[in-house]
């Protein structure tokens, strides 16, 4: 948008060409290999996507497994493939194909001499006829966003069809709900609106279902637990009947039960409990799991699914947890306490509100925190010192925090409000382009959050609350040490054991502040670990760390 949309009247009126604004210049060039690069939409379905080739591949021995892909372009979805089959025990052909010369030419210099997989690189426009070695020999044919740019996707069918093998898969990555931005920025281009097929090129799943069938295809998708990680899909096609399941998203072994734990000023503060449909006989630990966001934004529905059934499938109960939000409310009597509260109504009233469900819970509880989350987590380090109940077993952060004594606001948007707030969804929508999971450009909440954390401001806003000018006020050094990890470890005041996940290229909470933090615990006897990632993208990081089980 900011290389179009300035240019949008020249556009439209014939004064600017498109192409060139797009692909002319080096810096455009850039910007739009970033987007398909790292954009969370792309990112998140390429990740199940390598996930899907990954396990195809392993399931395939004793023989070459043939990819082609369609429409590679600047190599963003090529780039995740090869990771995740780079180190198989497999024999890989890679064919990178597009309609664009000068891009296959540039795949050529940049995964030419890929190691561990044989590239080969053509340049194919899909809706032709195929060259007669192309037919028939290929495991996997692979497309991003791709296929609704053709002119007939009946032809393109047709040709993917014939790309295949007797047992080979067909994997679409495909955006299936109008995105609105798309039109100021493909929209401009002439490509857009060739299709003969539609009269506008994205289209819903149904539509997409429809032209496999046509092509032969038996298909299947993937599907999500909210419409956001629904806005783009996995469409998997063959062509042997009953080689893939049809019968659409399996069924969860779980129910959600929406307890209140807090009611404070007519403030209801919930928590969503995952309750197994078939509870074990051992009786389950608790894992109380709290959302990041800054301590501005998000809920307890940012919690995804899949972590959720991986405590599940371990006897372990997920308890996913709101918290009122600053800066409406200063952080001690807001998030802090109310996180604190929520320990205390799971050890005392969660045990017996699930016994109706037949779920037995013993004494174990961990908490799980996903940046500032995990900060909140380890505030019950010392919250709980005057309550009449044991701390956690273990302390499970990520990417979290724990050096708050240094910093302080210089900047604050019009962004609260006159109500304690428990949510907060960004006000232009859920798509995060900073790979944080939750900031999203031009929105003034969570742009705040950002400049909190990543300039280091803001800290008095969090202290003081936005409520008669506090923030305004530098807060004294011991509210900063009483909110502190890092600190109350020195105090003696923190002793449970925690272990930190955290990126080594986090430019936000730089990854030295865990190193210093799992030391310090150590020096003070405390037990403690560190998992360090290279991957920037905390939410696919977090989902794969979860599932593999670390």
């Amino acid at each position: 948008m900011a290389i179009t949309g300035p240019k949008l009247a020249a556009c439209l009126t014939g004064e600017a060409d498109p192409m060139d604004l797009l692909f002319s210049s080096r810096e455009s060039q850039a910007v739009l290999e970033a987007f398909y690069f790292n954009s969370p939409m792309l990112a998140t379905l390429t990740e199940l996507l390598a996930d899907v080739v990954k396990r195809t591949v392993l399931v395939t021995s004793g023989r070459t497994v043939r990819i082609i892909e369609i429409g590679a372009g600047f190599g963003g979805t090529t780039k995740r493939l090869l990771e995740a089959v780079q180190y198989l025990d497999a024999d890989v052909e890679y064919t990178f194909t597009d309609i664009a010369s000068t891009l296959v030419s540039r795949a050529s210099r940049v995964f030419g001499p890929y190691e561990g997989t044989t590239m080969k690189f053509k340049t194919l426009n899909i809706e032709n006829e195929l060259p007669p070695e192309m037919r028939g020999n290929h495991d996997l044919v692979i497309s991003t966003n791709c296929i609704h740019a053709t002119r007939s996707k009946t032809d393109a069918f047709c040709n993917i069809q014939k790309l295949l093998s007797a047992d080979g898969f067909v994997i679409l990555s495909e955006v299936v709900e109008i995105i609105d931005w798309y039109d100021m920025v493909y929209g401009l281009l002439e490509s857009w609106w060739l299709g003969m097929d539609e009269t506008y090129p994205l289209q819903p799943l149904e539509t997409w279902l429809r032209h496999f069938t046509e092509a032969g295809l038996e298909a299947t998708y993937s599907h999500g637990p909210t419409r956001d990680l629904n806005t783009q899909r996995l469409i998997i096609g063959s062509r042997r009947p009953g080689i893939i399941s049809t019968n659409g998203p399996r069924p969860t072994n779980y129910s959600i039960k929406t307890m209140m734990y807090k009611d404070i000023g007519g403030v209801k503060i919930h928590a969503d409990v995952y309750l197994p449909l078939h509870p074990p006989s051992d009786p389950m630990s608790i894992a109380l799991m709290v959302h990041g966001g800054g301590h501005m934004t998000l809920s307890r529905k940012a919690i995804r699914v899949n972590q959720a059934e991986f405590l599940l499938e371990n006897g372990i109960l997920p308890v996913s947890l709101d918290y009122r939000l600053c800066p409406e409310m200063k952080l001690q009597e807001g998030p802090i306490a109310d996180i604190r509260d929520a320990y205390v109504w799971s050890q005392n009233e969660l045990p017996r509100a699930v016994l109706a469900a037949g779920i037995k819970l013993s004494t174990r509880t961990v908490v799980v925190g996903w940046s500032t989350g995990g900060h909140l987590a380890m505030t019950l380090g010392w919250e709980l010192k005057d309550v009449d109940c044991d701390p956690p077993k273990a302390i499970l952060s990520f990417y979290s925090p724990t050096d708050f004594e240094t910093g302080e606001a210089d900047v604050v948007f019009n962004v609260y409000t006159d109500l304690d707030i428990t949510n907060y969804s960004a006000q232009t929508g859920d798509l995060d382009s900073s790979g944080l999971g939750w900031v999203v450009p031009g929105d003034p909440r969570s742009e705040l959050v950002l400049s909190l954390f990543k300039e280091g401001n803001g800290l008095r806003l969090l202290l003081n609350g936005i409520a008669n000018d506090g923030w305004k006020h530098q807060p004294h050094p011991d509210e900063i040490t009483a909110i502190s990890p890092t600190a109350q470890v020195r105090k003696g005041t923190y002793t449970i054991p925690t272990y930190m996940i955290h990126g080594t290229e986090d430019e936000i909470v730089p990854f030295h502040t865990a190193v210093d933090f799992v030391q310090a615990l150590r020096e003070h006897g405390i037990e403690a670990g560190l998992l360090a990632v290279s991957d920037p993208h905390k939410q696919m990081r977090v989902a794969v760390l979860l599932r593999q089980g670390h």
